[in-house]
């Protein structure tokens, strides 16, 4: 199973990060701010998580479906942290490319701090 790492930097209201693919593509990622992983409002907390191909949620990309306290988290489009519940936004060429690269199949996000 691949593994990939989400590194994240946090400022006043949004969290930036960057996940490097095996190709060597770097994804931008945006995020809320962690506000102490309260739902809806804050992004997850760092930590190791399985990312499963999302067919049926409402964005139809990828989901994490085990993280502590929380439900129906995705990656999908988005731009702006207002775009987001909590989950992690790319913009759609970058989806596009995590697709491709993992061909659907689960993977391993390690998600950590600069």
């Amino acid at each position: 199973m691949k593994t990939y790492i989400l590194k994240r930097q946090y400022f006043d209201g949004i969290t930036k990060g960057e996940i490097e693919l095996i190709s060597g593509k770097i994804l931008n990622t945006i995020e809320l701010p962690y506000r102490d992983n309260e739902i809806g409002i804050s992004c997850i907390p760092n930590d190791e998580y399985l990312v499963t191909r999302d067919r049926h949620g409402k964005h139809t990309w990828f989901k994490i479906p085990n993280v502590n306290g929380r439900s129906f988290i995705e990656i999908h489009v988005g731009h702006k942290p207002s775009h987001s519940q909590g989950c992690i936004l790319l913009d759609v060429v970058d989806l596009q490319d995590l697709l491709l690269e993992t061909r659907g199949e689960n993977f391993i996000l390690i998600i950590e701090s600069c």
